[in-house]
């Protein structure tokens, strides 16, 4: 990082540090990503993993083995494609793959394909000089001669050696010209330096040579072919898009470029990318060393398996392509490590370099499964471990008799049991003094018909109608209904609760099916969304906690205002908790109680995003209520947790906190203002270790915001 660079960037540093989070970029934040419309159509041949060779239970083992974890998911979807075919698709609540989900860097794999095709037209090559795609971006005096020596290839394989990184985007507008200003550190191919900025310019080449947005350029070429829906790339302040990151997919939808490749570039019979840029693209001569990810060719990774490669996305975005198994792993994730993680060790010992030894395990461990080589010999149908693998975390239950007769019966699903009654320290939290009886005892009954049943907890089956059974074969070939998840069930199954009258619904136009499997109304144009008026509120105390978790914001330059006040209320049997965000205008959040979500859509600053919202109550070591409330952004990998405790009967003391964690985000816009020499950079200019831990404990401060609230009278 050059000084000027650097002096900028000590800037921004002096903005995060007093929370000007507002003026932290010299741009203005923009509303652009659309809200979503679930499409649980992977439109890919199905079948069943025996079909292809696979037990079912040992991919049951797998999904497990990648994520284990009891209370936040790390794993959000899979999808896994053999021979061609998906032969299954899982989410963890609250999550779906009907979704888009945002993809890090997995999106630089889709900017070298798309070089790829511009190189096939004729319209560049990988030894074109890159400073002759924009001499009006150049110098006007001094022109660096290793910039002058800086090729295609040398931004595809993360050698180009430019200054310019990730950190220096939050400092300018016109992100060609600063890259060209910044100059290399060294000779062209010399090293490998990971930075997203090559990706960001490779995807401006391509926009130059093509007269047209990256996006428009691949939609007839890519998207279109692999029957991919209409996708969402975010765009730089000059409006390219951002190359190195910013693209929303489905993961089946990921698992088809995976699938490109391993086909060479073959879909359907049709050409669609050049098999020779394939061939390049994962022939690996670049060292990263880095674990389990050793070895760069064009946007893409080796993998520890023989032959393997994958498309890599922070936090757990994934593509892993097997061509020993003829298979593809697609994941999405909230993992806080942010290459190589749990997920892609899993990957690597079920069906990579491990798979060998495991699966002999496994065939010991269950002598009937009938296969000695996975992915290879086809296997009879097994039904029942198909329904396991529906959710592949949940625990199989027995099925009583009086449950069994409740499924064949018509009236099974016609009359879903109601709400459980809200537990009192709900009630506690939503007046200061009730006077009169225990607090469940004062929520109404709700008439015949008023409430619909919460959808099924994750685990847990969703008793079907009379009639409407099928085996797990049926299930996992069936082609869901729009708004489905494709995981065979015909639903999203998500474990989450349809929302309230006059609070946030269903995802707005989505038809995702609703907890008593009718349909969920359309949310209306300001759908989760209100004023901040009424009785109820709580002042919140001056802190810097907002909605929207640091690193989202970070990435989306969405910076929320801080929530200035929050309310509790019920409606029935259903909770709800207002925040007001800086001014007037309020978000309302439907909290979804008994390992529950539920699902909602929240608006911040213009920008909607798809959401579902958990609560806990509890009891601390004092005795006093705490409520745990997570706030699941499912189209990312962040979550937000406020732990509210009640100090007072009108007081509270609100934590914010996020996952990943903000370490993580620490760690990340860290090693962003770092640069590549760690030794040198931004904290060189703010003095010695000790004002270095002065500006950390303040980070902590912003980071890990904490607030007190006193209920407001009258």
């Amino acid at each position: 990082m050059d000084l000027i660079s650097q002096v900028k960037m000590a800037d921004v540093m002096m903005k995060f540090l007093r929370g000007d989070m507002t003026r932290i970029t010299p741009y203005p934040f923009t509303a652009g990503k659309p809200s979503f419309l679930p499409d649980g159509d992977p439109r890919l041949p199905r079948s069943t993993p025996e079909r292809e060779g696979i037990p079912s239970g040992y991919l049951r083992e797998f999904f497990r083995a990648a994520d284990d974890s009891s209370s936040l998911p790390l794993l959000h979807s899979a999808a896994v494609l053999c021979h061609g075919k998906l032969v299954a698709c899982v989410s963890r609540a609250p999550y779906t793959a009907a979704l888009p989900h945002m993809t890090f860097s997995f999106s630089k794999t889709v900017v070298a394909m798309a070089v790829g095709l511009a190189a096939e037209e004729g319209l560049l090559s990988v030894t074109d000089k890159v400073v002759s795609f924009f001499p009006e971006k150049q110098p006007p005096l001094f022109r660096s001669p290793r910039m002058a020596a800086l090729e295609v290839r040398h931004l595809l394989t993360m050698t180009s050696a430019a200054n310019f990184n990730e950190a220096g985007s939050e400092m300018e507008r016109d992100w060609v010209r600063a890259f060209f200003f910044s100059d290399c550190s060294s000779m062209p191919g010399e090293h490998f330096h990971y930075n997203s900025m090559n990706s960001y310019l490779l995807a401006a080449i391509v926009c130059r040579v093509t007269g047209k947005s990256l996006t428009e350029y691949l939609t007839p070429r890519l998207f279109d072919p692999l029957g991919i829906p209409p996708v969402y790339w975010e765009t730089c302040p000059m409006g390219v898009e951002k190359g190195g990151w910013g693209l929303y997919l489905r993961v089946t939808d990921m698992a088809k470029l995976g699938e490109l490749c391993l086909r060479g570039g073959v879909w359907e019979g049709k050409q669609i990318l050049p098999r020779s840029w394939v061939e390049q693209m994962h022939t690996f001569s670049v060292e990263t060393g880095r674990r389990g990810m050793e070895l760069y060719g064009y946007q893409q990774w080796s993998f520890p398996a023989p032959r393997s490669y994958q498309f890599n996305g922070v936090f757990g975005q994934y593509a892993v392509v097997l061509p020993e198994y003829d298979m593809v792993i697609a994941t999405t994730g909230g993992d806080s490590a942010l290459f190589y993680n749990r997920v892609l060790r899993a990957i690597d010992r079920f069906f990579g370099s491990g798979a060998p030894a495991r699966f002999a395990f496994w065939r010991e461990q269950n002598p009937a499964c009938g296969v000695s080589r996975l992915c290879r010999d086809p296997l009879p149908d097994n039904p029942a471990a198909l329904r396991l693998l529906r959710d592949p975390w949940s625990d199989p239950e027995p099925v009583s008799p009086l449950r069994a007769l409740r499924r064949l019966l018509p009236f099974g699903s016609a009359h879903p049991a109601p709400l459980p009654p809200l537990p009192d320290a709900a009630l506690r939290f939503c007046a200061a003094d009730l006077p009169g009886g225990s607090p469940a005892s004062r929520i109404p009954a709700p008439e015949s018909g008023e409430e619909e049943a919460p959808a099924a907890a994750a685990g847990q089956e969703p008793s079907p109608a009379a009639g409407a059974e099928k085996n797990g074969v049926e299930e996992t070939l069936a082609v869901p209904e729009n708004g489905g998840a494709p995981d065979g069930s015909g639903s999203v199954r998500d474990g989450v609760e349809a929302s309230a009258p006059g609070a946030g619904r269903d995802f707005a136009g989505s038809g995702v099916p609703d907890g008593d499997g009718g349909q969920a109304p359309d949310a209306p144009p300001d759908e989760g969304k209100g004023e901040a008026d009424g009785s109820g509120w709580y002042r919140v105390g001056k802190s810097f906690g907002t909605l929207l978790p640091l690193i989202l914001a970070g990435l989306t330059n969405n910076f929320a205002p801080a929530v200035s006040r929050i309310r509790f209320r019920t409606e029935g049997r259903r909770f709800f908790v207002d925040l007001a965000l800086g001014g007037e205008e309020a978000v309302t959040l439907p909290v979804g109680l008994n390992g529950e979500a539920a699902r909602c859509t929240l608006t911040v600053n213009g920008e909607p995003y798809a959401a579902a919202v958990r609560g806990l109550f509890r009891e601390d070591e004092d005795g006093r209520d705490v409520l745990l409330l997570d706030v699941f952004f499912l189209e990312t990998p962040c979550v937000r947790r406020l732990k509210i405790i009640r100090t007072a009967p009108n007081a509270l003391c609100i934590r914010f906190l996020e996952y990943p964690t903000v370490e993580d985000a620490a760690q990340m816009l860290l090693g962003l203002v770092s640069g590549p020499d760690s030794s040198a950079g931004v904290w060189d200019l703010f003095g010695q270790d000790i004002l270095r831990q002065r500006l950390y404990s303040r980070m902590k401060q912003i980071t890990l915001p904490k607030a007190s609230a006193l209920r407001q009278e009258g």
